[in-house]
């Protein structure tokens, strides 16, 4: 999770708070001041290095560590048009 997917969770929280949706935390003051910690220092999960894809990189295909595939789903290139046309 970068800083900026953290401001965008706290636009989201402070939305939901001003009409007036009950509170719901995913990450509580704890979890997040480590998160930001760790982001701060750079530090990762075991093996990766930090230039992972993030979630809005486009992939069509997921290959897995043993070598399974993941294709998309719904056939669709970047721009949403059928990659089969």
């Amino acid at each position: 999770m970068t800083t900026r997917d953290l401001s965008l969770f706290e636009a989201g929280a402070r939305l939901q708070r001003r009409v007036g949706d009950p509170r719901f935390e995913l990450v509580n003051a704890e979890e997040e001041a480590r998160i930001r910690a760790l982001i701060s220092a750079g530090t990762w999960p075991d093996g990766w290095d930090g230039t992972e894809p993030t979630a809005d990189t486009w992939l069509p295909v997921t290959i897995y560590g043993n070598g399974a595939e993941q294709h998309d789903l719904f056939g669709l290139d970047e721009s949403g048009a059928d990659a089969a046309a």
